[in-house]
């Protein structure tokens, strides 16, 4: 059918541009003979245009398209997603929550890359955002002597994805000083998996020991990120050990999640360990 409606556009000397079922016609002269027969092409495929989404524009006016607004040779976004973002952004970096704070950035700034990719006023916003998240991941990756946490870093591994895999766990205090490390083999796994099995692991020991607030560290973005809610699980057996890691946190007091670089001095420790076994 969309091929069909090209030839006929092409046969007016016109062009046509389609984006999933939006339809655009460009050209000179956009008749209303040419309006009429497309109609009739989408009827013969039982199909018909929405009456409301039709719209015909000169072409020195600005026209919405697709969701952006072509303004003569530039692309823009209409101002009502500069308002959307705009207020998401000041909700965003006025939280006092950290954690909240970065897991709202990370969402953000998907938002604001593909603005920027339509609309390159976005270009700068996103440096500053992208900025404030890098701030934020250093600030949330230090040991705070003032919070009553413990600290739980976390790393696994598998040698050929799947393969023989093996975890490492290191638990310290808010002083930095190391209350207990542990290693072992996992079995044949992915990385994630292993991933997955090294915090389980981490929360029962660490749940022998106390109920006090207790805040993971692991350099695996997707894990965290998935535990965090911003990405989701499809995996059936990261599903379960999903669940686990949900029911081990009811032990505590409360339990966040952080993603940390792969130099993180517990990570590398933890990263240590498990090669070593």
């Amino acid at each position: 059918m969309l091929i069909e409606i090209e030839q006929l556009v092409r046969g007016y000397g016109l062009n046509m541009t389609c984006y999933v079922d939006d339809i655009t016609i460009s050209g000179d002269d956009v008749s209303g003979e040419l309006l009429y027969k497309i109609r009739g092409v989408l009827h013969r495929y039982g199909m018909q245009s929405h009456p409301k989404k039709e719209h015909i524009y000169l072409s020195s006016a600005p026209r919405k398209v697709t969701g952006s607004i072509v303004s003569g040779n530039r692309l823009l976004l209409p101002n009502s997603k500069h308002r959307d973002i705009y207020n998401e952004t000041q909700g965003t970096l006025e939280s006092p929550d950290n954690s909240h704070k970065l897991a709202a950035l990370d969402k953000l700034i998907g938002k604001v890359i593909a603005a920027s990719r339509a609309d390159s006023r976005f270009v700068k916003q996103l440096g500053k955002l992208k900025s404030e998240r890098s701030r934020l991941r250093s600030v949330l990756s230090r040991i705070d002597p003032n919070d009553n946490a413990i600290y739980l870093y976390t790393d696994g591994g598998s040698k050929g994805n799947p393969g023989l895999g093996s975890i490492g766990i290191v638990l310290k205090s808010n002083q930095d000083k190391i209350i207990t490390e542990f290693a072992e083999r996992v079995g044949h796994v992915t990385n994630n998996e292993a991933e997955y099995k090294a915090l389980v692991k981490g929360l029962q020991i660490s749940g022998e020991l106390t109920d006090r607030r207790l805040i993971c560290f692991s350099d695996s973005q997707v894990m965290v990120k998935q535990l965090n809610g911003n990405y989701r699980i499809k995996n059936e057996k990261l599903k379960k050990l999903s669940l686990i890691l949900s029911n081990l946190a009811k032990k505590f007091e409360s339990v966040e999640f952080r993603h940390v670089p792969r130099n993180n001095v517990g990570v590398q420790r933890a990263d240590k360990l498990l090669n070593q076994v």
